[in-house]
């Protein structure tokens, strides 16, 4: 989940650069010539607007050797599940975020949720191919500092294009005055993982 917080008190003492005494909260400038409607940067103030997952036709990553560094170290590729979530782990996943989105907007919250996207389908680069994972996640792939959106790259092959699901919502926050940007995203070629060291599972660092 991402704090999507809308910032409208300004504050009293804009020479003070940075800090509220009473809220403990870094405030946005007061002179700039258009405010965010996204604005967040501490775990503690009142949380006003959240981007809570989605586990519709969520399946299990493609068996490469992504997939395997990432979530099954243990296994061989052979050993790794294949093809959709069974039905009931997804439904029972779907009514727990519903229940939590209820409770948020019981309290005032805005709550966003993402597209629900065909996970099936196949999608590749010149090196790979792969289908989807799930949107259960939306923390993992967008980092939210101050008015920034940072959509951070992942390591998961399956997980490459999973922002496109939220596409709608960027291009919203975007349009309100955030400002969106995306980290370099990796080839994510074999030699990424090959050779490393499964009980200590993490990607050579060769800037593929």
């Amino acid at each position: 989940m991402n704090d999507l917080s809308i910032r409208e008190t300004p504050i009293s003492n804009p020479a003070d650069d940075v800090w509220s005494g009473e809220t403990l909260a870094f405030e946005p400038p007061t002179d700039s010539s258009q405010t965010s409607t996204v604005w967040s940067c501490n775990e503690w103030d009142q949380l006003e607007e959240v981007i809570v997952g989605n586990p519709l036709n969520a399946r299990f990553p493609t068996r490469d050797l992504s997939t395997q560094m990432a979530e099954f170290p243990d296994r061989s590729l052979d050993e790794i599940p294949r093809g959709p979530f069974p039905q009931y782990v997804i439904d029972e996943t779907e009514e727990d975020l519903n229940e939590f989105a209820a409770i948020l907007e019981g309290c005032g919250v805005k709550v966003r949720r993402p597209e629900t996207w065909p996970h099936e389908s196949t999608f590749s680069t010149v090196n790979w191919e792969s289908h989807g994972y799930y949107n259960y996640c939306p923390r993992d792939i967008l980092l939210v500092v101050g008015d920034q959106i940072i959509e951070t790259p992942n390591v998961i092959r399956s997980r490459s294009q999973e922002t496109f699901s939220y596409r709608s919502l960027l291009m919203e926050y975007w349009k309100g005055g955030a400002k969106w940007i995306s980290a370099p995203k990796p080839m994510l070629l074999d030699s990424l993982f090959e050779g490393v060291d499964l009980d200590k599972p993490m990607p050579r660092n060769d800037r593929k």
